[in-house]
């Protein structure tokens, strides 16, 4: 079974070439949080990091959430593709290929649901987007009192009472 990193190192993360839209850098850097083999090369990483963000983008996402819906699929594909691997193993036990076998049945079902899903969302309506209008204005800033003036005093009212009334006994100890 092969064991993946998890999460992705940010300092071995290729930088991807400047993106035609928005929407393709986005694509690109999910498909650089895909990991890859243990012993992958640069060169080996960039070759399957182009070839994931075509098949991405052969998927026609419109917008972000499409875009991780595309890159799902890519990453179910390649789970099942290793529980396949595992599956026909010869070294493994019977009970453990037999797993593997089911695990694969089940991603290629995961599969299928995502794919819908995508499908699904693509052919709803884009939202309408909000015209890019100009900047509502700030309200005024309330306005500052007026500095009190020493004729003024005698309007200020006092406290009449020094007593505070507890709204319950205090405690015997501290009574």
């Amino acid at each position: 079974m092969t064991i993946l990193p998890w999460p992705i190192d940010p300092t071995k993360r290729a930088t991807a070439p400047s993106p035609d839209s928005p929407l393709d850098g986005i694509i690109r850097m999910l498909v650089a949080d895909i990991p890859g083999p243990p012993n992958e090369t640069a060169d080996q990483r960039a070759k399957r990091m182009e070839a994931q963000f075509a098949e991405a983008k052969a998927m026609n996402p419109r917008d972000g959430a499409e875009a991780m819906l595309a890159v799902q699929c890519i990453l179910i594909g390649l789970m099942i593709a290793d529980s396949a691997k595992d599956a026909n193993r010869p070294d493994l036990e019977p009970a453990l290929r037999r797993a593997a076998s089911e695990h694969a049945r089940s991603f290629e079902a995961l599969l299928r649901d995502s794919r819908k899903l995508l499908k699904i969302c693509q052919h709803r309506p884009m939202p309408a987007r909000p015209a890019a209008a100009a900047p509502t204005p700030l309200s005024p800033p309330a306005a500052k009192p007026a500095p009190r003036r020493k004729e003024d005093v005698h309007l200020i009212e006092e406290a009449r009472s020094g007593v505070i009334v507890p709204l319950h006994p205090a405690p015997k100890m501290l009574q």
